[in-house]
């Protein structure tokens, strides 16, 4: 009436697992994953000991033998300490959304199953007299190779039916960047994004004869450049302010607007600020008309 040995080892590799179970090595192994696994691999011996009528893979000897229940639960154990962390490790590759967690998804199932059933089918057959051991383990073996070629094919398939659908996705992404480009270039009004931090990131053509600087020079500079002296302290602690909650709004509802050209010379100016998402970011793009006339 002894626990089993083969429960005990389970128990002791689930219990280090949970000791572990944010312990990361240098080279990104987790042992608690690797041990939920050890656990899991026990349980699975023992049910395919009574799958197969087999008492040495659920027991030693004389010993107390893992029941199929206890199987049952410590698998269970494992699967659960394997997803308490769902986005490191093993279940990390099964939920990603790239060609390695498809794979992942489509071949673990079947390769953990199929065995199994085969197998059984296979003894069953034997059992019944229907065939011998070599010609059984032949079948078996043909089994294997035709579903795993199939498949492999039909994986194949997707994921070059992913790779289309991410090619065309790209493409109209080019599209969408060129016209965004042409339209940007084509505006009547000098237009100027500025990223988190007050740089430029984005001009066009009309910003560079409206201020006469060429791209170059302009773009990585603080926007504070393109102001006269006498506003850029004060346009800082306005940037902070916006950078807090930006929104679409006109500039210099309260004050008159300068630009500063490379010259020195000054142009009044009408400015509207419209915050964009890019790239995981904000750059908030500035309308800068001049109202000179």
């Amino acid at each position: 009436g002894r626990m089993a040995p083969s429960t005990a080892l389970s128990l002791v590799a689930l219990g280090l697992a949970l000791l572990l179970l944010d312990v990361e090595t240098r080279r990104g192994w987790r042992p608690a994953q690797l041990l939920s696994l050890a656990a899991g691999t026990v349980a699975l011996l023992g049910f395919l000991g009574y799958l197969y009528d087999d008492p040495a893979l659920h027991g030693i000897a004389r010993w107390t033998r893992m029941p199929v229940l206890t199987g049952a639960a410590l698998t269970a154990l494992g699967m659960g300490i394997l997803l308490a962390r769902p986005d490191r490790g093993l279940v990390a590759i099964l939920r990603s959304a790239g060609p390695g967690g498809a794979v992942a998804r489509a071949l673990l199932p079947t390769a953990i199953v199929l065995p199994i059933v085969l197998g059984s089918l296979r003894l069953q057959g034997q059992r019944a007299g229907l065939y011998g051991t070599e010609f059984g383990l032949a079948i078996m073996v043909f089994a294997h190779i035709v579903v795993f070629c199939l498949l492999v094919g039909a994986i194949s398939r997707s994921l070059d039916g992913i790779e289309g659908e991410k090619r065309r996705e790209h493409e109209e992404l080019l599209a969408a960047e060129a016209k965004f480009r042409t339209l940007l270039e084509e505006a009547p009004d000098g237009i100027v994004g500025v990223d988190r931090e007050g740089r430029i990131v984005i001009v066009n053509q009309r910003t560079e004869e409206l201020f006469g600087y060429s791209r170059e020079e302009i773009l990585g500079q603080p926007v504070e450049a393109l102001l006269p002296e006498r506003f850029r302290e004060r346009h800082l602690e306005h940037r902070r302010r916006y950078a807090s909650a930006p929104r679409s709004r006109p500039m210099g509802l309260l004050s008159p607007l300068y630009g500063r050209c490379k010259d020195g010379s000054e142009f009044p100016a009408e400015i509207s600020l419209s915050p964009l998402e890019a790239g995981g970011g904000v750059v908030v793009m500035a309308v800068i008309r001049d109202v000179t006339d």
